[in-house]
């Protein structure tokens, strides 16, 4: 090979080198704030912080919300739920939904306008009923607040928990599971974080497709 020939080849793989670098693509926050209404009602403020490279996120993300599953215990669950708002970087964001098998997706962003690289953080309001458990002796909230569907890892995650009124801490059962659906494992720090409010936060990243859960049960 001439040295014009290998010069042409360094500057030709220097030119798509980039193209076959795996994007790093992912979540690098997810934050849930989670307040129990006291007629029932679960209104959830999601801030998830990505970074794009113009690869699997070129438009904007989107997030899948069950309300047809079963629950821990193997019951049918039919929850309801109404998107409120989408906000990206601090600025209203389009957005628009569509009907899964077992639930709803809602994108976010416009089919007409791809995202500049970057860092963008997304803030999705909703609200979410017949979520609680009513038991004998307990009631309780059971929430997948980081949902399994992602393909991207998600860095850190925090989930908070409010309640419409203070309870005895003593009083709370609070349990954590992380991962795959199903898993039993526990990757996560619980406390609470005021009189009326659990706080979690993973100590661990999330891989793709996994999640974080929560249940906080207390007294009736």
């Amino acid at each position: 090979m001439t040295r014009l020939a290998r010069k042409a080849l360094l500057v030709l793989l220097a030119c798509i080198a980039p193209a076959l670098t795996p994007a790093d693509e992912r979540i690098l926050e997810f934050r849930s704030d989670i307040r129990v209404q006291a007629h029932g009602d679960v209104a959830v403020t999601e801030t998830i912080r990505v970074r794009a490279e113009g690869r699997s996120i070129r438009r904007g993300i989107y997030r899948d919300f069950p309300t047809k599953y079963r629950d821990r215990w193997g019951n049918r669950v039919r929850a309801d739920f109404y998107a409120v708002s989408v906000r990206r970087n601090g600025e209203v964001e389009a957005w628009h939904s569509e009907p899964r098998s077992n639930g709803v997706r809602v994108y976010f962003g416009s089919a007409g306008r791809l995202l500049e690289p970057g860092i963008h953080e997304y803030e999705f309001r909703y609200v979410t009923g017949r979520q609680l458990g009513y038991f004998d002796d307990h009631d309780e909230l059971y929430f997948n607040a980081i949902g399994t569907g992602w393909d991207f890892p998600v860095d850190r995650g925090v989930v908070t928990v409010s309640l419409p009124f203070e309870p005895d801490p003593e009083a709370l059962r609070i349990s954590v599971y992380s991962g795959r659906h199903g898993s039993p494992d526990s990757h996560a720090d619980a406390s609470m974080a005021s009189g009326n409010t659990v706080r979690v936060e993973t100590t661990k990243p999330l891989q793709p497709r996994e999640g974080l859960t929560v249940a906080v049960g207390w007294p009736k």
